[in-house]
């Protein structure tokens, strides 16, 4: 699947967009095995803090 991500010429079903995210920001929402503290450090370091969404676990997803 990612392979048509990637190159989406591989697909011709006259979708030009797929997004991601929420609001046109990232996303993530964290599971059982997630290391949360990394994959914040990492958003923070690429996006900016407060540039995306995040649900922790166990908290009821509002989209």
């Amino acid at each position: 699947i990612t392979e048509y991500l990637l190159v989406p010429n591989l697909i011709s079903d006259e979708i030009d967009e797929i997004e991601f995210g929420k609001d046109g920001k990232p996303l993530f929402i964290q599971g059982p095995h997630d290391n949360a503290v990394k994959i914040i450090n990492k958003l923070n370091e690429t996006v900016g803090e407060g540039n995306y969404h995040y649900i922790q676990q166990g908290e009821d997803m509002e989209m």
